[in-house]
């Protein structure tokens, strides 16, 4: 995603931490910005942001967040906008996203009517296993900018979501991640298993039911097909390779779904992986992009 510039519009995963960093430093907080940067170079991403979050307390964080997040549609590239607009040619009305921002929103359909779902359990969620949605939505699993407090970035907040000691605010939302699991096909664009938790969720659902569910497809670089390849195993996905990233990929998805016979089931879903994410998928596949789908159309 870019602006009119031709400048990326949402950071990195390391440039967020950075920038928050810097941001500590202009609030003379100096050891507090030395210790997120040295979280950050040991690669414990999750830390450094819980780091981060300590030291820009209440409105500085608010503030740092939405500027980073919470662009101007005015001042975006509306052609950048092609690889989301793409995702929803494959005929779901429902994505399931990681990211906080507003670009599939945006991107889909309707925009007006498009429905944003926090990560607690959307009032809609029977209706969407049901495949009864009639708007598109989107549901933000790790929060959304529009609403700060829902936000999914640090330790703290994994643990909240993810955590098996669940708290009652978000033990609905994980329970109807894995209905939807277990009861749906997805396909996972961006996928690099740079989010491990949500990883460990989709192991645990192939495991209680014994690789019956899905199946469940990860669009992936040829490049990239031979690191993955063990892990997708364990994880009961079919790989769908492509050789470009930027166009050729948002022409090859579009034609998927003007090819098909049948609709895609009906949560067909984008789990992008440019959410904040820890360490060892980031060090190991690379960098994400936080936010947009920046981490496929800028990679490669």
């Amino acid at each position: 995603m870019k602006n009119r510039a031709g400048q990326p519009v949402f950071p990195t995963w390391r440039e967020l931490l950075e920038r928050a960093a810097q941001r500590l430093l202009d609030d003379h907080k100096v050891e507090q910005a030395q210790a997120v940067r040295a979280r950050l170079d040991r690669g414990e991403y999750l830390a450094a942001a819980q780091l981060a979050r300590d030291g820009l307390r209440g409105r500085r964080w608010r503030d740092f967040l939405l500027h980073q997040f919470d662009p101007d549609i005015a001042d975006i590239d509306r052609s950048t906008l092609a690889w989301a607009e793409s995702i929803w040619s494959l005929g779901s009305n429902v994505v399931v996203t990681t990211n906080y921002d507003r670009v599939l929103e945006w991107a889909s359909p309707h925009p007006p009517a498009c429905e944003h779902w926090p990560t607690r359990v959307p009032a809609d969620y029977l209706a969407a296993l049901a495949g009864r949605t009639e708007k598109p939505a989107v549901w933000h699993l790790h929060g959304m900018i529009q609403q700060l407090d829902s936000i999914i970035l640090t330790s703290e907040d994994y643990d909240r979501l993810y955590s098996s000691s669940l708290q009652k605010r978000f033990s609905a939302a994980l329970a109807t991640l894995r209905s939807f699991l277990t009861r749906k096909s997805f396909a996972f664009f961006g996928f690099g298993f740079m989010d491990e938790r949500l990883l460990e969720e989709l192991l645990a659902v192939v495991d209680d039911c014994r690789g019956s569910t899905g199946p469940h497809y990860a669009f992936v670089h040829r490049d990239e097909c031979e690191r993955l390849s063990p892990r997708v195993g364990e994880l009961n996905l079919e790989l769908v390779t492509f050789d470009e990233f930027g166009p050729p990929l948002v022409q090859l998805v579009r034609e998927l779904g003007e090819a098909r016979t049948r609709r895609f089931p009906r949560l067909t879903s984008s789990l992008n992986m440019q959410a904040p994410s820890p360490p060892a998928g980031a060090g190991e596949f690379g960098p994400s992009r936080v936010g947009g789908n920046e981490c496929v159309t800028e990679r490669g």
